[in-house]
């Protein structure tokens, strides 16, 4: 199963990458469905694929970081938790799932303007971030990043329009998948389609835990 992931060296194009790694995804979780274990093995998997390529840049310029940040009810109720929630407020909090790459903030207040995951996660689109530093609220992690990439995990989702705003319709919003990359402008939008890929494969591998 490891080498039947890891990257061929003849992968050429964002398009053949994100063939590949679907292709291998889809293999990886295929006979699993615990959600945790198989985001765990995504986040790997996505990681050393992005590390293996020089599509997105050679050590100054490669993707430092990929995880998941899912909604807090999915984890037990910790002492640490609650105290680190802002007094009072009861926005959702994005709590931290598995990941690959330098440790990360623990909580995330799922409101608009917290930041990248955070305005993902309410709009339930993807936010593509070509400078981190220019944009609104940004939670810096990792002072090395320069660009982010945030895709909403929902489940339930109808195919369609948006409401007013650029909200998307209908759905549960179960997280977020997070890519930080070294390099100003290191993602684009044939990454926000390959990944949003990804995304429908893990959301239909996983056994999801009820809303409560």
């Amino acid at each position: 199963m490891v080498e039947s992931t890891r990257l061929r060296s003849d992968i050429s194009s964002k398009k053949e990458f994100y063939d590949l790694v679907c292709e291998q995804l889809a293999a990886l979780l295929g006979d699993e469905r615990s959600w945790i274990t198989n985001l765990s093995n995504a986040s790997s998997l996505l990681f050393w694929a992005f590390r293996d390529s020089h599509l997105w840049g050679d050590a100054e310029g490669a993707v430092n970081w990929c995880g998941f940040y899912l909604e807090s009810s999915f984890f037990p109720p910790s002492s640490s938790s609650s105290s680190s929630a802002p007094s009072g407020d009861a926005t959702t909090t994005l709590k931290l799932g598995p990941f690959q790459g330098r440790p990360a903030c623990l909580l995330i207040p799922a409101r608009a303007g917290g930041g990248v995951c955070a305005d993902a996660f309410v709009r339930r689109s993807p936010v593509l971030v070509l400078d981190v530093h220019a944009y609104p609220g940004h939670i810096p992690c990792d002072a090395e990043t320069n660009a982010e990439v945030v895709l909403p995990l929902v489940l339930g989702r109808e195919q369609g329009g948006k409401e007013q705003g650029g909200k998307e319709q209908g759905g549960r919003a179960l997280g977020v998948l997070d890519l930080d990359c070294l390099r100003v402008g290191g993602f684009d939008a044939e990454d926000v389609e390959g990944l949003g890929r990804v995304v429908q494969i893990v959301l239909r591998e996983c056994d999801w835990p009820e809303a409560t």
